[in-house]
């Protein structure tokens, strides 16, 4: 049994059912990155403005299974952004990509052009102040929600 006397039983309600209270201005932004403290800093970073609505995935594979068109913009980490970035084709995504990186991009992306593939590179360690800004000037840059209030 289930402690407390708490049973679970699976259903099929809320599938399809689109997100309620979800304003439609909101900007999605979607963090890869293996390292769960650090994706989580950079979700909460983003939490803190209503205007954002981010969503995490732990690993490439993931992160490209969830790339989809209701995606505004794209985040990836070490470890997880050669293998995402090159294969971003591959998706319904067309939005900006913002690559963070302990590497310097010559030394870690040397199969991935960089110029085409990523809107903006920065190298860690990087602030909140750095990253949320970051995020604002891609999506302003490329025509996706406005996040200024």
């Amino acid at each position: 049994g289930q402690p407390n006397g708490i049973h679970y039983v699976p259903t099929d309600a809320g599938g399809d059912d689109p997100p309620v209270d979800r304003p439609t201005d909101r900007t999605t932004v979607h963090i890869a990155a293996d390292d769960r403290v650090f994706r989580e800093t950079l979700t909460l970073w983003l939490s803190d403005d209503e205007q954002w609505e981010p969503r995490e995935a732990a690993d490439g594979a993931e992160a490209l299974s969830k790339l989809d068109g209701t995606v505004d913009a794209f985040v990836s980490t070490d470890g997880a952004e050669s293998e995402v970035v090159g294969r971003l084709g591959e998706t319904a995504f067309d939005g900006p990509v913002v690559v963070l990186s302990a590497f310097e991009p010559d030394d870690h992306l040397a199969d991935v052009d960089v110029d085409v593939d990523v809107d903006t590179y920065l190298t860690k360690p990087v602030d909140r102040e750095t990253f949320v800004g970051t995020c604002v000037d891609v999506v302003e840059r490329s025509g996706t929600p406005d996040t200024s209030t």
